[in-house]
């Protein structure tokens, strides 16, 4: 959910909770002006949020009036003491635009959690990389190319393995779409632990 370019008279461009104790995981609040609480106005209310990103909000991120939000493994400008959280520009793609997906190079791509509840055990398997990103868009899903999917046939299964193998024995080039697609932890290069990555997608481990 991106939650952008809001402006308010008062309280909270972005998200004014009053009473309210909502659980936001992947959510981009950005460019929201108000009096107070450019980005998120709380009233005595306890949100989570998690895997998000609160950054360029006038005249602040956000502002308590009553409450204490637990914020875990997101980027918030000013800082916000919580596990995983950081103070980066996220690079967004094109916020003038419009565009709040992230750039290669974010400080956000890999940096949120699998366990949003904290429990030990992964809630979100989805993801392409070592760890979900921060924010409302998972990096390259703007492209429209699935990770793992490297014959874009919209499944990712054993044929996209074996098409991964034969790219690292050399039998086989991919084009830039195909190692996009095959490079499934995002780190610049198509190895076993794409392979490795991949099965536990179709495992769902």
């Amino acid at each position: 959910m991106t939650i952008a370019d809001n402006t308010a008279g008062d309280f909270g461009g972005g998200m004014h909770l009053e009473a309210s104790n909502p659980t936001l995981t992947h959510v981009t609040i950005s460019d929201n002006t108000a009096e107070l609480g450019g980005g998120m106005y709380l009233y005595y209310s306890n949100p989570t949020l998690t895997n998000s990103i609160a950054w360029n909000n006038s005249p602040e991120s956000i502002s308590i009036s009553g409450g204490a939000p637990a914020i875990t493994y997101s980027d918030v400008e000013g800082g916000w003491e919580g596990e995983g959280n950081i103070d980066a520009d996220p690079l967004f793609t094109d916020p003038d635009g419009g565009d709040y997906s992230l750039q290669d190079g974010s400080p956000c791509i890999d940096s949120g959690t699998a366990d949003i509840d904290g429990d030990g055990v992964d809630d979100i398997t989805d993801y392409a990389g070592s760890a979900p990103d921060m924010g409302a868009f998972e990096f390259g899903e703007s492209s429209g190319i699935m990770a793992g999917d490297t014959n874009f046939d919209g499944i990712v299964d054993i044929l996209d393995i074996v098409r991964i193998v034969n790219q690292i024995m050399g039998s086989s080039a991919f084009n830039d779409d195909e190692f996009t697609a095959a490079d499934y932890n995002s780190d610049g290069i198509v190895d076993i632990l794409d392979i490795v990555q991949i099965i536990n997608y179709i495992l769902d481990i």
